[in-house]
């Protein structure tokens, strides 16, 4: 009797966890993510593509795989990963699409008839920071390999190494730190790295430096070049800019209401607006001319004010040249 009794208790157990798992209720999907947003491959080369569920407990973690247009790339899918095989040059979009709640992610594919080459003075300066494979020369192609090494990096310090081209800099847009100052760089392209959180490319002959994509930028320093404007009104999150030393003839910081540090002297301004920057602790605008000429005005508020007469004001000689405006 007690077997049977043991039996019954058993079966209805697994009645009540089937009902349970029955009536749970699914987990929808939210969202889908490629481990690569862009690839450059020369027909014949195949790159795998890996895409992530959200959230991770999703009911239905199924996705099927498109490329637009036919014909450039071929496509083999196995779970929620896709072998993308380039067939001739050109340009393809690769699309990820979940069978639950249709969310879609994409790659830019482009089809190339040769790898481009990175110059060997830059390959030099990143060599140990960078896991890449180089060619008897001391270049290095950018197979598929060699992006992916690059997209690896998130700190990339190549400073005083007498670099005048850098922009190999593009493929390594996992960079969130990038200190590649004391350099003799005339340009500097970051369009491509949108995570970086800290740029130092002071101390260079940069004539101008847009930075208008680079929206989680919190640090920048671009003094000690040959800047005429700098646009940081997309760069909200900006806590320290430092662009003193260059020939700026205006400075709009308005939008940067996180900004705890400016120094901007020795520029060319006439007037610079902090009223806006509540949250900041120090300030550097003087000697915004050489000859001691135009002063500039300074416009502050009630607080700021208290703090430029006991300290900002006494970090400059009698001759700073800074009048604040009534």
């Amino acid at each position: 009797m007690n077997k049977k009794r043991n039996i019954f208790v058993t079966a209805m157990a697994v009645m009540l966890a089937a009902v349970f798992f029955a009536c749970k209720e699914p987990v929808p999907v939210t969202g889908v993510t490629l481990d690569k947003t862009a690839l450059t491959l020369t027909p014949g080369d195949t790159s795998v593509l890996k895409a992530t569920v959200d959230p991770e407990n999703a009911t239905v973690q199924t996705v099927t795989w498109s490329a637009e247009p036919a014909g450039v790339v071929t496509l083999k899918a196995e779970g929620n990963g896709c072998a993308v095989t380039a067939v001739k040059t050109g340009t393809a979009t690769v699309t990820v699409t979940t069978a639950d709640g249709v969310k879609t992610a994409q790659c830019e594919v482009s089809i190339v008839d040769a790898y481009e080459i990175i110059n060997s003075d830059f390959v030099k300066a990143v060599d140990t920071q960078c896991g890449w494979t180089k060619k008897s020369d001391d270049t290095v192609e950018m197979t598929p390999e060699n992006q992916e090494a690059a997209r690896a990096v998130t700190k990339l310090d190549i400073s005083f190494q007498e670099l005048t081209d850098i922009s190999g800099i593009k493929w390594f847009s996992g960079l969130t730190n990038l200190k590649c100052s004391y350099n003799q760089l005339t340009s500097l392209d970051v369009s491509a790295n949108t995570a970086l959180e800290t740029l130092y490319c002071d101390s260079n002959q940069l004539t101008s430096l847009d930075v208008s994509v680079n929206m989680a930028l919190e640090d920048l320093s671009c003094n000690n070049n040959l800047l005429r404007s700098l646009d940081v009104s997309a760069n909200t999150a900006l806590e320290d800019l430092y662009c003193d030393d260059n020939q700026l003839t205006e400075l709009n910081v308005s939008a940067n209401t996180a900004l705890r540090y400016l120094a901007c002297d020795n520029n060319q301004l006439t007037e610079l607006d902090m009223s806006a920057n509540t949250v900041l602790l120090g300030l550097w605008c003087g000697n915004q001319t050489s000859d001691g000429g135009t002063p500039l005005i300074l416009h502050l508020n009630e607080d700021q004010k208290t703090t430029w007469e006991n300290e900002w004001k006494s970090a400059y000689p009698n001759d700073q040249n800074v009048v604040l405006a009534q």
